[in-house]
């Protein structure tokens, strides 16, 4: 015995939305998974710049040193590159000498900071202030700068 045509419209509509939501979850599910790729991706580019920028600063060392004191130019080049190593680094949560820092409350920052050079301290420093920009986290920062800490 075939269903009236109502029934059958009101079937069909359920289907359709069963189906509709179904595909909805699915793509939702899919556009998250990609972000987290892409976003796990970004942080990996920004390791290996960081890397070949670490490299050649050091090299630039290298050559500073063996130059002696005709080595003013290499210096320079040495220290425009560590600054770029440092807001290459403050770009990206995976590039931060602290693992996990955006999950850190502010006391648990703090006592993260106490084994780090100096460079380390300015590029947590400029991840902060790009980012959550938490007071009391950027003067204890700006107070071991100026004090020019290093572990």
């Amino acid at each position: 015995m075939e269903l009236p045509l109502k029934e059958r419209f009101a079937r069909t509509r359920e289907n359709l939305r069963h189906t509709f939501d179904e595909t909805s979850e699915t793509l939702k599910h899919r556009r998250d998974e990609l972000k987290h790729r892409v976003e796990h991706g970004r942080g990996r580019v920004a390791q290996a710049e960081a890397t070949v920028l670490e490299a050649a600063a050091d090299g630039l060392a290298k050559a500073r040193q063996a130059l002696g004191e005709r080595a003013a130019f290499v210096e320079r080049s040495e220290k425009a590159l560590r600054e770029a190593l440092v807001e290459l680094r403050a770009g990206h949560a995976a590039t931060l000498p602290i693992p996990n820092y955006d999950e850190l409350n502010v006391r648990e920052a703090n006592a993260a900071f106490i084994p780090l050079h100096l460079a380390d301290l300015r590029t947590v420093r400029a991840y902060e202030l790009k980012h959550k920009k938490r007071v009391t986290v950027l003067k204890e920062l700006d107070a071991r700068i100026a004090r020019g800490e290093t572990s």
